[in-house]
């Protein structure tokens, strides 16, 4: 970049006298004119390119694919830093999100084109983080998603897949393209959000992100597409784990409820929900670092320890991402570098260190727990400056989460109404693939809900009579007030009478492939033996007996020779009965 900026500081002045003639030329009714104005243009400076800019940009929608290569093409090369480097120039700052929302475009050949000089800024890292950079595109992607076109749509997608951190904000549309009518939408939304969960971004991942659409996947649950059934029933199976046990009425609970035994059983049912508890973490922050926020100490130590659990889990999925993506290691690096300013002493330090995990860069992968760390750690760095650090930390978080940086709450109360949908689907459906997909939705919520109803069967069990007490207080509530759903035993019961069918003999699901059957009745197996576990259901002797025969038959297979082909001349022969002949 350096040689390139030389070059144009070498050329600006011998063309400068002819830029309005190149730009009248962008407008020349031959294909090649306008290619020949982008090409000379392209030796231009950074301030010759930004008057440029407008006309420029109307050239990667031309009609000729050369001109919209060399629009592209001079849109890179003018892409320069300014003067002290590392920052986008001025004409940097309007090309590099231009050439993101053309990687939106429909067209393979067109994204083709513009992620070649999106990757070289990216390589080079004259103009900082591309991903950033780019983020003023974001907005313009997410209207995409309400196109009517599904292919723009896809399109839409699989840019906000690639901008990387910089799409956070976008992740209550992504989620809710997860039951789009298009396949290819529903597909790409479900990679986006999950590209974004194994780079580190536990905020991405779905008990954080689902409950905000919580709402519309609810609806699709009736949608007249049984595809569009079984990916919403698969979607509220991995997601809404905090509607169900009402976190929005546990956060309530904290800020309003006075009873110091129903805080404590509320702070540890919060725990329990790991990833999808993210939304209360800057509630959580106040309880035990606020002065002016005053708690009992037992209210203030429960939270304590909850916080050190919660940071435990995200620092695990942080370290699943490292392995996957090399990059993860670099942000968590720098994210601590600029966690330690929150312990300065000025609070011009404390801000441009809060400023630089607020940014969506691979530094915000770590920003979340080491604001955390400063919260329990007192020894930690950025902790330094003790009750000026802390409260720093905690505005840091309360910005996260007004800004969806924190996951969604599921503000309808509509957990119960969930599981009553769920469950007519998984008896009444006519598409047994949709009761397959919402018995093992129902499987997934009862699992991830049995830690939380059984924190709370425990206190209202306990013979401490306050815990007791706010125990029983919280589930009236939580019943009552929040809809929230408390037996997970019944879920998997009924999840089982739709899975034994799907593992039985008599199982008849018409035509389709054998290898989907065998997927199916696998599956059913696995959600099986996984109740029985976590000790949801008791095993029976049924729910083997289909695996034992197609281990048998596979063993006759080989020991027989069952499926090979008899006869001379190689005529179709025929298959030995068996299992599966």
């Amino acid at each position: 970049w350096r040689a390139r900026f030389q070059s144009s500081q070498l050329c600006k002045a011998t063309m400068s006298a002819g830029v309005p003639g190149l730009l009248l030329q962008l407008d020349n009714d031959h294909w090649r004119n306008r290619r020949n104005a982008l090409e000379k243009l392209e030796l231009q400076g950074d301030e010759t390119g930004s008057l440029a800019f407008p006309r420029m940009r109307s050239t990667l929608s031309d009609g000729n694919l050369r001109v919209r290569s060399a629009g592209v093409h001079a849109m890179g090369q003018l892409s320069l830093p300014e003067v002290w480097g590392r920052t986008p120039g001025v004409f940097a700052s309007h090309a590099v999100p231009e050439l993101w929302r053309h990687l939106g475009d429909v067209d393979p050949k067109i994204r083709k084109l513009v992620r070649e000089p999106l990757q070289e800024l990216k390589t080079l890292g004259a103009v900082g983080d591309v991903n950033v950079a780019g983020q003023a595109a974001v907005a313009d992607l997410v209207e995409q998603l309400e196109d009517e076109g599904w292919s723009k749509r896809e399109a839409a997608l699989r840019a906000l897949g690639e901008l990387g951190a910089a799409a956070l904000p976008a992740m209550s549309a992504i989620v809710a393209l997860l039951c789009d009518e298009a396949g290819n939408c529903r597909d790409m939304a479900k990679r986006s959000i999950e590209a974004l969960a194994e780079a580190g971004f536990a905020a991405a991942d779905f008990p954080a992100v689902v409950p905000h659409a919580l709402p519309q996947l609810m609806a699709k649950l009736s949608h007249k597409d049984w595809k569009v059934r079984c990916a919403a029933a698969w979607a509220v199976g991995h997601g809404a784990v905090s509607s169900l046990l009402g976190l929005p009425k546990l956060v309530e609970v904290l800020s309003t409820d006075k009873d110091i035994a129903t805080k404590v059983v509320a702070i540890e049912v919060i725990g329990t929900l790991k990833g999808a508890a993210l939304p209360a973490l800057p509630l959580l922050c106040r309880i035990v670092r606020d002065k002016k926020f005053k708690q009992p100490e037992q209210v203030k130590e429960r939270a304590h320890e909850t916080l050190c659990g919660l940071y435990k889990e995200l620092a695990a999925f942080i370290g699943h991402a490292i392995a996957k993506n090399p990059e993860v290691q670099e942000g968590i690096e720098r994210a601590q570098r600029h966690a330690a300013k929150i312990g300065s002493v000025t609070h011009f330090e404390r801000d441009l260190g809060v400023r630089a995990l607020r940014e969506l860069s691979r530094t915000h992968v770590a920003a979340i727990p080491e604001l955390l760390r400063v919260i329990i750690d007192p020894k930690c760095p950025g902790a330094a400056n003790d009750q000026d650090s802390w409260q720093t930390a905690i505005d840091a978080l309360n910005e996260f989460r007004d800004s969806g940086l924190l996951g969604s709450l599921d503000e309808s109360n509509s957990g119960a109404d969930l599981v009553h949908k769920l469950l007519v689907c998984t008896k009444e459906d006519p598409s047994w693939s949709v009761r397959l997909s919402s018995a093992e939705a129902l499987v997934n919520l009862a699992c991830a809900t049995q830690e939380g109803v059984e924190c709370l069967q425990r206190h209202a069990d306990s013979e401490e009579l306050d815990l007791q007490a706010g125990a029983k207080r919280l589930m009236r509530r939580l019943e009552k007030e929040a809809q929230a759903y408390l037996d997970p035993k019944v879920l998997a019961e009924r999840a089982a009478l739709e899975l034994r069918d799907v593992n039985s003999l008599a199982f008849n699901p018409g035509k389709v492939a054998e290898k989907d059957v065998d997927f199916s009745q696998n599956l059913a197996r696995t959600l099986l033996k996984r109740m029985v576990r976590h000790k949801l259901i008791e095993a029976k002797d049924e729910d083997d007996t289909l695996e034992m025969m197609k281990n048998r038959a596979k063993q006759q297979r080989q020991l027989f020779g069952v499926g090979m082909k008899y006869g001379k001349g190689g005529g179709k022969g025929r298959r030995l009965p068996g299992f599966g002949g």
